[in-house]
């Protein structure tokens, strides 16, 4: 039993980074004008108002520079992880 429910989980996480790696995707690949916003402060913006539907504030601004500035890959796969972090938060998932 604990051998299927483990294998569940995996399946379910592996289905939520393919679906929030594609997300990442497509709010920061080349084709998108993320990449032609002119510095961290615009993307963060650009992605909190896509996600959340709302400007983030200055410390939810400095939270995600740290995130960024601390993760040790490139920037793409930096974005990628970022909003796994975002849409795994209780904001993204739950409507109040």
């Amino acid at each position: 039993m604990c051998f299927l429910a483990s294998r569940r989980c995996l399946a379910i996480r592996h289905g939520y980074h393919r679906n929030t790696n594609a997300e990442a995707c497509r709010l920061i690949g080349e084709a998108n004008q993320f990449t032609k916003l002119p510095g961290d402060d615009a993307r963060i913006t650009e992605v909190w108002r896509v996600l959340f539907q709302r400007t983030p504030t200055t410390a939810e601004i400095q939270r995600t520079k740290s995130f960024l500035a601390s993760y040790p890959t490139n920037n793409a796969e930096k974005w990628a992880a970022q909003v796994r972090v975002f849409m795994a938060s209780n904001e993204f998932l739950h409507v109040d």
